[in-house]
């Protein structure tokens, strides 16, 4: 395994100095880790646990994903009664996963961009987007995202796409998602 030295974002957002993150840093960061999630899809791998813990932050800047430890293989050779299912683990973070991954259905590229959607409003808001809800809580009550003034009308939009509940309206893929996000709209 390669070590890495740096923190993790969570440590980052944690750190009694912690503030809310510039947005061209925050698009960065979310760029490169879309990019690895990007090539985890292409390769039938759903990291299913995006989340501040499981990115670390090197001394350069650049953003690192790890933690695969409850990725899900999308696609199958064959199918096993005796293969191991990382559900039955619960070791996935609610503040950060879709509503599907929640209720236990099986993770799609959709619930990575979700994830990092999440992510993404956490580094330029200073603060989750649905507070101490998860995003099964924050549906049932209503509650929407509320816009961050610092985005582009543009950037708004694709963000809130990322951050819907219902797969069919969030990105399908982590390249599209990446793809629309543009700093300077």
């Amino acid at each position: 395994m390669e070590w890495l030295d740096g923190r993790t974002l969570a440590d980052i957002l944690d750190s009694a100095d912690s503030r809310k993150i510039d947005i061209e840093t925050s698009f960065r960061i979310v760029r490169q880790v879309g990019k690895a999630l990007e090539y985890a899809h292409r390769c039938g791998i759903i990291h299913a646990d995006v989340k501040p813990g499981n990115i670390m932050i090197l001394p350069n800047g650049d953003a690192k994903l790890f933690d695969f430890g409850v990725a899900r293989v999308q696609q199958r050779q064959r199918v096993d009664a005796d293969d191991f299912d990382p559900a039955v683990l619960g070791a996935l973070t609610p503040a950060y996963s879709s509503m599907q991954v929640l209720t236990g259905e099986k993770p799609v590229p959709a619930d990575d961009v979700f994830s990092l959607g999440c992510l993404l409003y956490r580094l330029l808001a200073g603060y989750r987007v649905f507070g101490p809800r998860n995003a099964a809580e924050a549906a049932e009550e209503g509650m929407k995202p509320q816009r961050l003034d610092q985005l582009s009308d543009a950037n708004w939009r694709v963000l809130k796409k990322a951050l819907a509940y219902s797969r069919v309206a969030r990105f399908e893929s982590m390249a599209d998602f990446i793809d629309a996000l543009d700093v300077e709209a």
